[in-house]
This record gives structure tokens, C-alpha cells and sequence, in this order.
């Protein structure tokens, strides 16, 4: 069984109360149009890329801080661009056992994407980076073929 990695100080308040943990924090200059490096992100068609890009946010985070918190509302999503990221689940005997291990290659947030409200994970920076964020909100504010499940045309 893993634990939980240290957290560290918090930088910036937390979005949730009670949550002690820090917040992931902004780049001063959020939405720039900057080179993808997350697998996910830069694998989209043109057209729906296109529509993502002024909803995007870049985000720096530090390892210890805490992404998402155990059932915590799932407001956003994080497409890690570089760093790492680990979910942990907690069992019965409040231990927590680590899930899952999640690079440029993946994101955070997929229990939402599917359309819950919140999940049992808590997901904790391991390796420093960046990353973009998109909020749950400004997702379902796009006009495409994911949001409206029409099939995506091949580009």
C-alpha cells in the first residue's frame, strides 16, 4: 500500500473550504497560445482544438500540492504538460493506495468527463510541471461534435 505523498505548504488558498491543501496556481499569462505537449490536447482535430483554445488555462503546480481532493466537486479538468500526477484512492482502514500515475499523456478529471459530480480519489502532484486547465463549465459551453456525441470527423 502506497501513501500519500507530504503535502506542502499551501501557496495559494484552496478552492474548496476546509481544504487545507495547497491550490493549483496560475501562469501570469492564461490563455496563451503556446505549443501542446499533453497528448490528449494536441491529438484533437484542428476544428475542435480550435474551439478549446481561448477556454484553455495554463497552470504551474508543485509537488505535494493536491489537484483534486477526496469528493471534492469535479469543477475542472488538468491535461498535465509536464510533471506528474498520482490519484489515490483511501480503503477502509483510512490508508490510501495509489491508482494510477498520470502524465502528458492522459488528464485528470475522467469520472467527470463521464459525467459524475465528484469521485473518491484524491490526485496529488508527485513531479513539479505545468499543465492546461479547462473548466467543466467552459467544456460544456463548446459547440462540438464531443459535447453533442455526433462522430468526429478525421482531420
Amino acid at each position: 500500500m502506497a501513501r500519500t505523498p507530504k503535502i506542502v505548504q499551501a501557496i495559494a488558498s484552496a478552492k474548496h473550504p476546509g481544504n487545507s491543501y495547497p491550490a493549483v496556481t496560475d501562469f501570469p499569462t492564461p490563455n496563451a497560445k503556446l505549443p501542446i505537449s499533453n497528448s490528449i490536447i494536441a491529438g484533437l482535430p484542428h476544428m475542435e482544438s480550435n474551439r478549446l483554445w481561448p477556454r484553455l488555462q495554463p497552470v504551474s503546480w508543485l509537488n505535494g500540492q493536491v489537484v483534486r481532493e477526496f469528493t471534492a466537486p469535479i469543477d475542472c479538468f488538468y491535461f498535465p504538460e509536464s510533471g506528474m500526477v498520482c490519484t489515490f484512492a483511501a480503503v477502509d482502514d483510512g490508508r490510501t493506495v495509489a491508482l494510477a500515475a498520470i502524465g502528458r499523456e492522459g488528464f485528470i478529471g475522467v469520472s467527470g468527463f463521464l459525467g459524475a459530480e465528484s469521485a473518491p480519489l484524491r490526485a496529488v502532484v508527485v513531479i513539479d510541471g505545468e499543465a492546461i486547465r479547462l473548466s467543466r463549465v467552459e467544456l460544456q459551453r463548446i459547440p462540438s461534435a464531443i459535447t453533442q456525441n455526433r462522430p468526429m470527423s478525421i482531420t
